[in-house]
């Protein structure tokens, strides 16, 4: 069936109203995009900002009408003039289909593989992932992720210990287990974020090996040979005494989510008595973060 698509520019205050009067009007997808094509990369005072000047968009089921979609919109404004808008029609096409090519078995260095879950293992004899995009939090495409994949491929760490700081949908933590390691421990804010990791995780059959956390919940300090914390430059600065004292004496912090504009930054902070290695692509740093021998 065909969709309509109704656009509106919002400021930042108007952005909730609007959303909840599209969503009212019966609209079954409601998108927001930064009207000056800006990317948002890090967090204000602990909550990712929204752009001051944005474009929300509804997309709502054409079969009723045009005109029956702007009036049950304008039902919503009351004695309010329905504001500047622009609507398009927009071609049914195969949705499912289309949602299903977007995720694509992915190589990660000569034996990690990450599949989706309805794709068979491409390699059987490379150590392969299974994950539902569907549950969002992270499927392995994005650089700051795949440069973790890549570098765990490449130092797989059998028989030891590893905190996933910032888990989303468990990637790093699963590939650990499944690449050897003994145990692991996903940490997130987000309890949904901890419910994709959970689900993730049995379906990989490493939930036995793996806890999972909100950072509130842990009662006791924690330690680890190898730790992963792929979340956000300012998150990595509030975190870095932390994150530092849960390294074992030997182990290794994996610092991602870094822009390269960042990476000085991140790299002064973490740098007394430790070694840094970076690792770049594209616009994205890694750091690997290790004790400096004495």
């Amino acid at each position: 069936m065909p969709w309509l698509k109704i656009t509106f520019a919002a400021r930042k205050v108007e952005l909730d109203e609007l959303s909840s009067r599209l969503e009212s009007a019966g609209a079954q997808s409601i998108t927001i995009e930064d009207a000056e094509d800006r990317p948002l990369f890090d967090y204000v005072d602990g909550h990712l900002p929204v752009w001051d000047n944005s474009i929300i968009s509804g997309l709502f089921d054409a079969v009723s009408g045009r005109e029956a979609v702007l009036s049950a919109l304008q039902s919503r404004f009351g004695t309010q003039e329905l504001p500047e808008h622009q609507i398009e029609e927009i071609p049914d096409t195969d949705w499912e289909r289309s949602w299903l090519d977007r995720y694509q078995p992915q190589q990660y260095g000569d034996r990690l593989w990450v599949c989706p879950t309805w794709h068979d293992a491409v390699d059987e004899s490379a150590t392969t992932l299974f994950l539902d995009p569907g549950l969002a939090f992270g499927s392995g495409t994005h650089e700051t992720t795949s440069m973790c994949l890549k570098w765990l491929a490449e130092h797989p760490p059998v028989g030891q210990h590893v905190i996933d700081y910032g888990c989303g949908s468990g990637i790093l933590a699963i590939a650990s287990l499944k690449l050897g390691a003994d145990s692991a421990i996903g940490i997130d804010i987000d309890p949904q974020a901890l419910q994709a990791s959970r689900a993730n995780a049995e379906h990989n059959e490493t939930s036995q090996a793996l806890q999972l956390y909100l950072p509130a919940d842990l009662s006791k300090p924690l330690k680890a040979d190898l730790i992963f914390a792929n979340i956000l430059a300012n998150t990595l600065l509030d975190l870095k005494d932390s994150l530092l004292a849960m390294r074992s004496e030997q182990g290794t912090l994996v610092l991602s989510g870094i822009l390269k504009e960042q990476a000085d930054r991140i790299r002064t902070a973490f740098s007394p008595g430790n070694t840094i290695a970076l690792v770049q692509d594209g616009d994205w740093v890694m750091m690997t973060v290790e004790k400096t021998a004495e």
